[in-house]
């Protein structure tokens, strides 16, 4: 069991580091941000972008889901091949026509979003980006499942890298503010697209399958609701914000809600780019259900120590580096840590749904999140503004998750190591708690001191009796290696 999670860790390192370089980048451009956009322009680009996921949503149709999943049916290259291309060809024909038609009625769209027709242009440009962001999803889901982590990684920074550069040339250079920041999106998401269609072409070739796409769409198609609904539960409180509250508001809570989500980048998405298709490739074996129970502590003990870091620390850091308009960014950012850690369980024992194909459960439980979501909002946003935002989002996903894993559990048994994760979230709060109660009469010192308070979270789990005999073990046995690598850095 312990060779097939050192596989799953050495991916996980590999995708962690361009996820952990890409968030640094996207930290160090916050002041940039801040600076040179007001929290309205903020606003608007936020809601210009959530509109194309909308869009992305339903033209989709789930075939990128599909991938990995009939990727995995066979071990014929043939067949594999036939699956990936078929998908290829079927997304850039609907990224093409669902462009020229988005295109179209951009005037139409931006009185929808925005009651006036200013921001068509805007829209027009970023339906361009949405064409070629679409194009690259196959790819890239190929690319994962040969688990190339490395090629992945590789490409994902250096399609970051040149994001950043036309980002600071378009909005400091230029001066062009949100209309930069989306051009350069438009020309990263265009090259990206092109090479990685041409890479994939010439890897598995031109084949197409109407059966294969119709398979793939029947057991993508429930995706589409539940993509609505995942849309829903992540990003309508923005709209009930504009609505309710103001184009400001709507900017200092997206930029909050971005430092609550940064745990996706850090551990959540490399860790299911490589588990996804481990997940599926384990199956088989027979101590499959012991993998992905001890998989979920695992998992679980980088999310809540990811997230502690980040609410203990977020005040100091936001008030350092930000505009002050945005300062206020900071209230939400543990509300929304905690709705993601919920969300990572829940993609995480949903094993039972994707294994044995009832992909409609999954429909049905991101609707009844979703719909709890809308209530809440409508209810709290009013009276609570940003906050009710957060807290409509943390109950939502709480029931996602619970829903899931009762269904799922049903579906396909997993015995779950409860007594550990109850652990892990209580030491964190009792830890947080503290971080309150903290003060200093200089931000270094104070910072100095909360990373400390941070770093004893895994030591404290050992009075908690937290780690097994065994795990205890493969920690000593790496410790001298660990200590040795330490001692060259020095």
């Amino acid at each position: 069991m312990f060779e097939e999670i050192r596989s799953v860790g050495k991916h996980f390192l590999i995708y962690g580091f361009g996820n952990i370089l890409s968030r640094i980048v996207s930290f160090l451009l916050i002041p940039l941000y801040t600076h040179y956009l007001t929290t309205s322009q903020y606003g608007t680009l936020e809601l210009l972008e959530l509109t194309t996921y909308i869009a992305g949503m339903f033209l989709a149709l789930g075939i990128s889901q599909s991938v990995m999943r009939f990727y995995y049916d066979s071990d014929d290259p043939g067949k594999r091949h036939e699956v990936v291309s078929t998908a290829l060809l079927s997304i850039w024909v609907i990224a093409l026509f669902g462009m020229s038609w988005l295109v179209l009625f951009s005037p139409g769209i931006s009185i929808l979003v925005f009651k006036t027709i200013d921001n068509a242009g805007l829209f027009r440009l970023i339906f361009i980006t949405f064409a070629f962001s679409l194009s690259n999803e196959i790819p890239f889901s190929f690319i994962r499942a040969q688990q190339k982590s490395i090629l992945f990684t590789v490409i994902s920074v250096s399609k970051l890298t040149l994001t950043v550069v036309l980002n600071i040339l378009f909005i400091v250079g230029f001066k062009w503010g949100v209309r930069g920041i989306i051009l350069s999106g438009v020309i990263s998401n265009g090259i990206s697209g092109i090479l990685l269609t041409a890479y994939t072409i010439k890897q598995t070739g031109i084949h197409f399958s109407w059966t294969r796409l119709k398979e793939m769409i029947r057991y993508g198609f429930p995706y589409i609701p539940g993509g609505v609904g995942m849309f829903v539960l992540n990003f309508a409180d923005r709209f009930f914000l504009q609505r309710f509250a103001s184009l400001s508001e709507v900017g200092i809570y997206s930029l909050g809600y971005k430092f609550g989500t940064i745990i996706n980048g850090l551990v959540m998405d490399p860790f299911f780019s490589i588990w996804r298709p481990k997940m599926f490739e384990l199956a088989k074996k027979e101590e499959a259900k012991d993998i992905y129970s001890v998989m979920l502590t695992y998992f679980l003990f980088l999310e809540i120590f990811v997230a502690l870091g980040i609410s203990v620390l977020i005040k100091d850091v936001i008030t350092a580096i930000s505009d002050p308009a945005y300062h206020a960014a900071y209230k939400v950012v543990p509300l929304i840590l905690l709705s993601y850690i919920l969300w990572g369980g829940y993609f995480h024992v949903q094993v039972g749904i994707l294994l044995s194909k009832k992909t409609k459960n999954i429909a049905y439980i991101v609707a009844v999140s979703a719909l709890s979501n809308l209530i809440m909002n409508y209810i709290l946003i009013p009276r609570m503004g940003m906050w009710g935002a957060a807290l409509a989002t943390l109950v939502s996903f709480a029931i996602m998750f619970i829903l899931n894993y009762l269904i799922s559990m049903r579906i396909y048994y997993v015995k779950y190591e409860l007594v550990r994760i109850v652990k892990l979230f209580g030491l964190a709060l009792v830890i947080y708690l503290v971080s309150l109660t903290m003060k200093a009469n200089s931000l270094f010192i104070l910072l100095f001191m909360k990373t400390i308070l941070v770093l004893c979270f895994p030591f404290v789990l050992f009075f908690l009796q937290f780690y097994t005999p065994r795990e205890i073990s493969k920690i000593k046995e790496i410790a001298p290696t660990v200590a040795r690598f330490l001692k060259l850095t020095h």
